[in-house]
């Protein structure tokens, strides 16, 4: 998918801000099991208002039933880390290797992120890696899991347990 969103405060508004997004993925079956891939990619020139801007953080995001999967407002969280990070330019991608049924799944898992200011040093990518089981209840995907960054898991650490609702079905 390919969206422009553009905003010029001479028509009716207070922001002047442009945002390209793209959103791709595969579901590959392997037998009984799926291959999950996904990357969104989001540049944005001029001054958004402060909810629009490129972010990747530690909040827990919040989804409730909707007919439109893929909102814009999407929280992009890597599972398993800490931090937060803004910019004008980001990169979300996930890979996961489910089995399972329609309404419970298990996932080995893993996420690769960045976002930066167009012109500034670009810090090292995000790269975690994990395991959930996720679950459809009553119109919602619930996500379990144990996550944290690669580095981590070589160093022997606990990884972070998380509790969470995803915009992802579990097969």
């Amino acid at each position: 998918a390919f969206s422009v969103d553009y905003a010029n405060s001479s028509i009716l508004g207070s922001v002047d801000y442009t945002r390209f997004t793209t959103d791709a993925f595969i579901n590959y079956s392997i037998g009984g099991s799926v291959f999950y891939g996904r990357i969104k990619t989001i540049t944005m020139g001029g001054n958004p208002p402060i909810q629009n801007i490129l972010a990747l953080t530690e909040d827990i995001p919040i989804y409730f039933p909707t007919n439109n999967l893929l909102e814009e407002n999407e929280v992009l969280n890597p599972r398993g880390w800490q931090g937060s990070r803004w910019g004008d330019r980001l990169v979300f991608s996930t890979l996961e290797y489910r089995m399972g049924s329609q309404k419970v799944s298990a996932a080995l898992i893993t996420d690769i992120a960045n976002v930066w200011y167009t012109g500034n040093n670009l810090d090292a990518w995000i790269i975690t890696g994990g395991y959930e089981i996720r679950a459809a209840i009553l119109g919602t995907v619930i996500a379990c899991g144990q996550a944290q960054p690669i580095d981590d898991w070589q160093d022997g650490s606990e990884p972070e347990t998380y509790v969470r609702l995803t915009l992802i079905n579990p097969f």
